[in-house]
């Protein structure tokens, strides 16, 4: 009996079969990627809104007094939020996007911008911002991704924040 291999020609069809399946499964892989990044993002954000409503439940009157980004050249009396928080938020690798492409985490120590520290920097009393956010906590993002780390088709500009009132969500700079 003669043991009969494959031809070359059902070997090609094969390897095409093959190749047309891993290109259909490539793009597919690369959101799932993506999406999983985005995930963890958020969940580094929830992680430090639970540290933000802590921090706020401790100081009633007052948001954080740090800088919006911590600059390379900042002085020592240049406080950084993720100083501020350190109490609140004990983990480190928290404040870093696995999006963040730029290296923001590797240069600043954070992947996240935060906004109230804008204010602060421009002499604006830590006390009327606070009363400003405690008006619309679900209305104020407090701490948001540093660059847009996670662009959509829709949204070029893809970021999420952490709110206010603790939730975590898409960033949308219209509202």
């Amino acid at each position: 009996m003669k043991q009969r291999g494959f031809t070359l020609i059902e070997m090609l069809v094969v390897m095409a079969i093959i190749s047309l399946i891993a290109t259909m499964l490539v793009p597919s892989l690369g959101r799932a990627r993506r999406y999983a990044k985005r995930v963890s993002c958020i969940t580094n954000l929830k992680a430090i809104g639970i540290g933000w409503v802590m921090y706020m439940e401790e100081y009633i009157k007052d948001v954080p007094p740090a800088v919006s980004l911590p600059l390379k050249d900042d002085g020592p009396e240049v406080i950084h939020i993720t100083e501020v928080m350190k109490d609140y938020v004990n983990a480190h690798e928290v404040w870093r996007c696995l999006s963040d492409d730029v290296e923001y985490f590797v240069d600043k120590g954070t992947s996240y911008e935060y906004y109230p520290g804008w204010f602060i920097s421009t002499g604006s009393n830590p006390e009327q911002i606070r009363y400003r956010l405690d008006e619309h906590p679900a209305k104020w993002a407090v701490i948001v991704d540093a660059e847009a780390f996670h662009p959509t088709s829709n949204d070029l500009e893809g970021r999420q924040a952490l709110y206010h009132d603790g939730h975590a969500d898409w960033f949308l700079k219209n509202e």
